[in-house]
């Protein structure tokens, strides 16, 4: 049995969400994330727990993804990991407390810290490892968004991430964490990034509809039709060809 797929997976909680992304395509949201990982101990250092803009995938195989969906919610889309590929998705670097990959970025980020900027306070360096820290993740730990602060095995998610590109634009350092918890701040930032980034798809690069129940299977066909605009009739029968339901997931997978 593969322990990686060949493609990768959005997880939602309803199909109205399905509908939208869909229609619209991805739109990146700021996720806040926690990387004090890197830190030689235990201390919280506040601009390390900041929110970054992505969009997020998981590679895992369907006869495995019941607890991720228990987390994440039961509708889905999967898409080949060659558009994935194709469009800037890359897996996330999971990183250790304490070990020698968290010892040298904290190191980096103390070197960048001495490095003189330009007149306009920027840094090629800086932005450079701003740039990798969006992909970092701690390999477990406790979730930011998990008001129950219950242990998490971060790895056993095997997450992709695309993260727009912001060089030039605001937010590119992300927002800080009072910035994120502040709903309007929030609001907007996520409404800048709709404007400006997108991650696209074509009807042929989805391979999997996911629902939760069998008797949605049909209602959500009839969605796809009605976008009539992005989904002409033989896409329709395309797409309804890939939707499946969790119980069918749960039972043949």
């Amino acid at each position: 049995m593969p322990i990686s797929t060949s493609n990768v997976f959005h997880f939602t909680s309803s199909s109205e969400n399905i509908i939208s992304i869909l229609e619209h395509n991805f739109r990146p949201h700021f996720c806040l994330e926690d990387l004090t990982v890197i830190m030689p101990d235990s201390s919280n250092q506040a601009d390390l727990v900041f929110a970054i803009p992505m969009v997020s995938f998981c590679d895992i195989p369907l006869s495995q993804v019941s607890p991720h969906l228990k987390r994440y919610g039961y509708y889905g889309i999967g898409l080949s990991k060659k558009w994935a590929i194709r469009s800037g998705l890359a897996p996330v670097i999971y990183v250790v407390r304490g070990s020698p990959l968290a010892s040298t970025l904290y190191s980096i980020i103390l070197q960048l810290s001495t490095l003189p900027r330009d007149r306009n306070g920027n840094s090629l360096a800086i932005d450079s490892f701003h740039n990798l820290s969006t992909y970092l993740k701690p390999y477990e730990g406790t979730s930011p968004h998990d008001v129950t602060h219950a242990s998490q095995r971060f790895f056993d998610e095997r997450e992709w991430r695309f993260v727009p590109d912001l060089t030039g634009r605001p937010h590119l350092y992300g927002l800080t964490k009072d910035e994120f918890l502040d709903k309007d701040k929030r609001t907007a930032a996520n409404s800048y990034l709709w404007n400006k980034s997108k991650l696209s798809f074509s009807p042929n690069d989805i391979k999997y509809i996911i629902v939760r129940r069998e008797d949605e299977i049909l209602d959500m066909i009839c969605k796809i039709g009605y976008i009539k605009e992005r989904f002409p009739d033989k896409q329709v029968q395309l797409l309804a060809s890939r939707i499946i339901s969790y119980s069918q997931i749960r039972n043949d997978f």
